[in-house]
């Protein structure tokens, strides 16, 4: 899928926020697929302390999003001046989930 070592997904199941690295998404993927599938059964999701084995059903949607570990662009980094907002998240912006 074009993963680069270092980045990492968020994968967010009825309003909660897990994050899963980029070794682990596949197999995530899979579980959350054939939990599906089946009608629905438990995924282990998210890393360390905060790994919880969650419910997941044909009902409430499963979004992934990737979330790229990058530089700070330079003031002068042409580059990172014209990256989208929407495709730039901070530290900050995860503080309140569940991860």
């Amino acid at each position: 899928m074009g993963d680069v070592p270092g980045d990492d997904y968020i994968v967010e199941v009825g309003g909660r926020r897990f994050r899963v690295s980029a070794e682990e998404i596949d197999d995530v993927r899979d579980r959350i697929l054939r939990a599906t599938c089946a009608g629905g059964g438990f995924v282990a999701l998210g890393s360390g302390d905060a790994r919880r084995d969650v419910l997941i059903t044909p009902g409430p949607p499963v979004t992934i999003q990737r979330r790229a570990h990058t530089a700070a662009p330079s003031s002068g980094d042409a580059a990172g001046a014209s990256a989208p907002q929407s495709m730039v998240a901070t530290d900050d912006q995860f503080d309140d989930w569940d991860i």
